[in-house]
């Protein structure tokens, strides 16, 4: 579910969203929910900064671990990419 497809235009910090996000935590978990930029056209309602802070900083009805999923671990998961193994061992030059 894109937020961008409910139409209208909001203003940074998007209330509005914050309802949805809940709504879509409360009845999907926040295991199937992935964070998206939509990079460049994020840039038109705000910052990209703001943008990557905006679970971090405006969503305090998710708990840290949900901010985690919610932020890198469910991509990662979908994605199978193993991120304790892959900091564990960085690459070399030689790699």
């Amino acid at each position: 579910m894109f937020l961008s497809s409910w139409g209208g235009v909001w203003d940074y910090p998007y209330p509005e969203a914050q309802q949805l996000i809940r709504g879509m935590r409360d009845i999907f978990g926040a295991s199937k929910l992935l964070w998206g930029s939509d990079m460049p056209n994020v840039e038109r309602f705000c910052t990209y900064r703001q943008c990557v802070d905006y679970v971090r900083k405006h969503c305090s009805f998710l708990s840290d671990d949900e901010k985690d999923l919610v932020l890198g671990s469910n991509a990662a998961d979908l994605i199978r990419l193993d991120v304790h193994a892959s900091m564990a061992s960085p690459p070399t030059a030689n790699e």
